[in-house]
Protein backbone atom coordinates (compact mmCIF):
# COMPACT_ATOMS: atom_id res chain seq x y z
CA UNK A 1 0.00 0.00 0.00
CA UNK A 2 1.15 3.36 -0.63
CA UNK A 3 -0.09 7.14 -0.59
CA UNK A 4 -0.48 8.48 -4.28
CA UNK A 5 -1.86 11.22 -6.22
CA UNK A 6 -4.52 9.22 -8.57
CA UNK A 7 -5.70 9.44 -11.92
CA UNK A 8 -9.44 10.86 -11.87
CA UNK A 9 -11.70 8.95 -13.92
CA UNK A 10 -15.32 9.19 -15.22
CA UNK A 11 -17.51 6.96 -17.19
CA UNK A 12 -19.04 3.41 -16.55
CA UNK A 13 -17.73 0.91 -14.61
CA UNK A 14 -18.35 -2.69 -14.75
CA UNK A 15 -17.79 -5.83 -12.99
CA UNK A 16 -18.03 -9.39 -14.23
CA UNK A 17 -17.39 -12.11 -12.35
CA UNK A 18 -18.15 -16.00 -11.82
CA UNK A 19 -20.05 -17.05 -8.45
CA UNK A 20 -19.52 -19.83 -6.82
CA UNK A 21 -22.56 -21.37 -4.27
CA UNK A 22 -24.28 -18.44 -2.54
CA UNK A 23 -21.47 -15.81 -3.39
CA UNK A 24 -24.28 -13.71 -4.30
CA UNK A 25 -25.29 -11.98 -1.02
CA UNK A 26 -21.63 -11.49 0.39
CA UNK A 27 -20.38 -9.98 -2.57
CA UNK A 28 -23.28 -7.47 -2.95
CA UNK A 29 -22.69 -6.41 1.12
CA UNK A 30 -18.42 -5.74 0.10
CA UNK A 31 -19.92 -4.15 -2.95
CA UNK A 32 -22.28 -1.95 -0.82
CA UNK A 33 -19.45 -1.37 1.32
CA UNK A 34 -17.33 -0.23 -1.31
CA UNK A 35 -19.60 2.44 -2.59
CA UNK A 36 -20.53 3.91 0.88
CA UNK A 37 -16.72 4.12 1.51
CA UNK A 38 -16.61 6.17 -1.77
CA UNK A 39 -19.52 8.37 -0.90
CA UNK A 40 -17.82 9.23 2.91
CA UNK A 41 -15.04 10.36 1.26
CA UNK A 42 -12.30 7.16 2.38
CA UNK A 43 -10.66 7.77 -0.94
CA UNK A 44 -11.12 11.11 -1.57
CA UNK A 45 -13.14 13.43 -3.89
CA UNK A 46 -15.13 11.40 -6.46
CA UNK A 47 -18.56 9.86 -7.00
CA UNK A 48 -20.09 6.47 -7.94
CA UNK A 49 -23.71 6.08 -8.55
CA UNK A 50 -24.80 2.10 -9.20
CA UNK A 51 -26.20 0.82 -12.84
CA UNK A 52 -27.45 -1.86 -11.86
CA UNK A 53 -26.00 -5.24 -9.85
CA UNK A 54 -27.09 -9.00 -10.69
CA UNK A 55 -26.68 -12.32 -9.96
CA UNK A 56 -27.80 -15.14 -12.63
CA UNK A 57 -26.32 -18.59 -13.25
CA UNK A 58 -23.21 -17.77 -11.73
CA UNK A 59 -22.18 -15.30 -12.99
CA UNK A 60 -22.15 -11.89 -11.12
CA UNK A 61 -22.61 -8.36 -13.22
CA UNK A 62 -22.72 -5.17 -12.02
CA UNK A 63 -22.33 -1.20 -13.39
CA UNK A 64 -21.54 2.00 -11.53
CA UNK A 65 -21.54 5.50 -13.27
CA UNK A 66 -18.00 7.60 -11.74
CA UNK A 67 -17.53 10.81 -12.09
CA UNK A 68 -14.07 12.39 -11.13
CA UNK A 69 -13.64 8.89 -9.12
CA UNK A 70 -9.89 8.37 -8.00
CA UNK A 71 -8.55 4.88 -10.24
CA UNK A 72 -7.45 3.49 -6.68
CA UNK A 73 -11.18 3.76 -5.70
CA UNK A 74 -11.60 1.15 -8.42
CA UNK A 75 -7.88 -0.68 -7.45
CA UNK A 76 -10.32 -0.90 -4.05
CA UNK A 77 -12.87 -2.49 -5.41
CA UNK A 78 -10.42 -5.41 -6.76
CA UNK A 79 -9.02 -5.73 -3.46
CA UNK A 80 -12.12 -5.91 -1.55
CA UNK A 81 -13.19 -8.49 -4.03
CA UNK A 82 -10.66 -10.52 -3.63
CA UNK A 83 -11.00 -10.41 0.21
CA UNK A 84 -14.21 -11.42 0.09
CA UNK A 85 -13.46 -13.97 -1.93
CA UNK A 86 -11.00 -15.36 -0.18
CA UNK A 87 -12.70 -15.08 3.27
CA UNK A 88 -16.61 -15.24 2.04
CA UNK A 89 -17.61 -16.63 -1.06
CA UNK A 90 -15.58 -17.79 -3.61
CA UNK A 91 -15.41 -15.42 -6.73
CA UNK A 92 -13.46 -16.52 -10.44
CA UNK A 93 -12.67 -14.35 -13.50
CA UNK A 94 -13.28 -11.38 -11.63
CA UNK A 95 -13.06 -8.44 -14.80
CA UNK A 96 -13.17 -4.73 -13.99
CA UNK A 97 -14.10 -2.78 -17.40
CA UNK A 98 -13.97 1.29 -17.93
CA UNK A 99 -15.74 2.73 -20.74
CA UNK A 100 -15.38 -0.64 -21.97
CA UNK A 101 -11.80 -1.01 -21.78
CA UNK A 102 -10.03 -3.58 -19.51
CA UNK A 103 -9.40 -2.07 -16.00
CA UNK A 104 -5.84 -3.62 -14.93
CA UNK A 105 -6.55 -2.98 -11.06
CA UNK A 106 -2.34 -1.98 -8.92
CA UNK A 107 -1.72 -5.19 -6.70
CA UNK A 108 -1.75 -2.34 -4.27
CA UNK A 109 -4.32 0.57 -3.63
CA UNK A 110 -2.86 3.62 -3.38
CA UNK A 111 -4.32 5.79 -0.90
CA UNK A 112 -4.86 9.77 -1.12
CA UNK A 113 -1.80 11.72 0.31
CA UNK A 114 -2.77 13.94 3.17
CA UNK A 115 -3.42 17.90 2.45
CA UNK A 116 -0.55 20.06 3.56
CA UNK A 117 -3.40 22.35 5.39
CA UNK A 118 -5.61 20.51 7.96
CA UNK A 119 -9.02 22.31 9.27
CA UNK A 120 -8.30 20.20 12.38
CA UNK A 121 -5.31 19.20 14.44
CA UNK A 122 -3.98 16.06 13.47
CA UNK A 123 -1.86 13.88 15.70
CA UNK A 124 -0.63 10.88 13.96
CA UNK A 125 1.86 8.40 14.84
CA UNK A 126 3.69 6.70 12.10
CA UNK A 127 5.41 4.01 14.64
CA UNK A 128 2.29 1.43 14.55
CA UNK A 129 1.72 -1.92 15.89
CA UNK A 130 -1.08 -4.22 15.61
CA UNK A 131 -3.50 -2.32 18.47
CA UNK A 132 -4.21 1.03 16.76
CA UNK A 133 -6.59 3.62 18.33
CA UNK A 134 -8.39 6.30 16.55
CA UNK A 135 -9.46 9.29 18.73
CA UNK A 136 -12.19 12.18 17.24
CA UNK A 137 -13.30 15.46 19.32
CA UNK A 138 -15.64 17.41 17.64
CA UNK A 139 -16.46 21.09 18.80
CA UNK A 140 -19.95 20.21 19.70
CA UNK A 141 -21.61 16.94 21.30
CA UNK A 142 -22.51 14.55 19.31
CA UNK A 143 -26.49 13.70 18.48
CA UNK A 144 -27.59 10.18 18.57
CA UNK A 145 -28.11 10.32 14.84
CA UNK A 146 -24.47 11.81 14.13
CA UNK A 147 -22.94 9.29 16.67
CA UNK A 148 -24.52 6.50 14.65
CA UNK A 149 -23.17 7.81 12.01
CA UNK A 150 -19.35 8.06 12.59
CA UNK A 151 -19.54 4.53 14.16
CA UNK A 152 -21.11 3.26 10.99
CA UNK A 153 -18.34 5.40 9.01
CA UNK A 154 -15.36 3.55 11.25
CA UNK A 155 -16.95 0.34 10.79
CA UNK A 156 -16.27 0.47 6.45
CA UNK A 157 -12.88 1.91 7.74
CA UNK A 158 -12.32 -1.24 9.29
CA UNK A 159 -13.60 -3.28 6.50
CA UNK A 160 -10.99 -1.24 4.58
CA UNK A 161 -8.27 -1.96 6.78
CA UNK A 162 -8.72 -5.96 6.58
CA UNK A 163 -8.77 -6.14 3.11
CA UNK A 164 -6.12 -3.45 2.54
CA UNK A 165 -3.43 -5.47 5.30
CA UNK A 166 -1.31 -8.34 4.77
CA UNK A 167 -2.72 -11.03 2.63
CA UNK A 168 -1.47 -13.69 4.77
CA UNK A 169 -3.08 -12.22 7.63
CA UNK A 170 -6.59 -12.37 5.47
CA UNK A 171 -8.31 -15.24 7.76
CA UNK A 172 -7.20 -13.37 11.44
CA UNK A 173 -9.80 -11.99 13.28
CA UNK A 174 -9.63 -8.26 14.78
CA UNK A 175 -10.64 -7.08 18.30
CA UNK A 176 -12.99 -4.05 17.29
CA UNK A 177 -14.49 -1.34 20.05
CA UNK A 178 -16.35 1.82 19.21
CA UNK A 179 -17.17 4.31 22.15
CA UNK A 180 -18.15 7.42 23.36
CA UNK A 181 -15.31 8.69 26.02
CA UNK A 182 -17.30 11.84 26.44
CA UNK A 183 -20.34 13.25 24.45
CA UNK A 184 -18.19 15.09 22.19
CA UNK A 185 -15.81 12.25 21.82
CA UNK A 186 -15.11 9.10 19.52
CA UNK A 187 -12.50 6.30 20.49
CA UNK A 188 -12.02 2.97 17.89
CA UNK A 189 -9.41 1.14 18.54
CA UNK A 190 -8.23 -1.81 16.35
CA UNK A 191 -6.77 -4.71 17.79
CA UNK A 192 -5.13 -6.51 15.06
CA UNK A 193 -3.87 -3.94 12.40
CA UNK A 194 -1.67 -5.44 9.84
CA UNK A 195 -1.84 -2.54 7.35
CA UNK A 196 0.44 -0.04 6.24
CA UNK A 197 0.36 3.25 7.67
CA UNK A 198 -0.82 4.53 4.82
CA UNK A 199 -4.58 3.00 5.87
CA UNK A 200 -5.08 5.48 8.51
CA UNK A 201 -5.21 7.94 5.65
CA UNK A 202 -8.85 7.28 4.76
CA UNK A 203 -10.03 8.44 8.53
CA UNK A 204 -8.46 11.64 7.57
CA UNK A 205 -10.09 12.00 4.33
CA UNK A 206 -13.15 10.69 6.07
CA UNK A 207 -12.70 13.27 8.91
CA UNK A 208 -12.71 16.30 6.10
CA UNK A 209 -15.69 14.85 4.52
CA UNK A 210 -17.41 15.30 8.03
CA UNK A 211 -15.95 18.53 9.14
CA UNK A 212 -18.50 20.98 7.09
CA UNK A 213 -21.43 19.68 9.05
CA UNK A 214 -19.63 18.25 12.35
CA UNK A 215 -16.87 20.52 13.00
CA UNK A 216 -13.81 18.40 14.27
CA UNK A 217 -11.34 19.92 16.75
CA UNK A 218 -8.61 17.10 16.80
CA UNK A 219 -8.13 13.69 15.12
CA UNK A 220 -5.14 10.81 17.01
CA UNK A 221 -4.38 8.57 15.17
CA UNK A 222 -1.62 6.15 17.15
Amino acid sequence: MRASTTERVSGLLELRAGAAGDAGEPVARRIGLWMRAVEIGCFGAGRVRAQSLQTLDGRIRAEWRCERLPSSAIDGLARLLQHVSATQARLDDIELVLDGRTFTPCAEVAMPGLPEVLPFELEINEDLKTFVRVEIEFRTPLTAAARDAVFAALAVWDVLVAAFGDIEHWNEQADLDTRLLSPRIVEHQFDGYFAAVECLYPIVQLALRLHPGRAIERLTLE
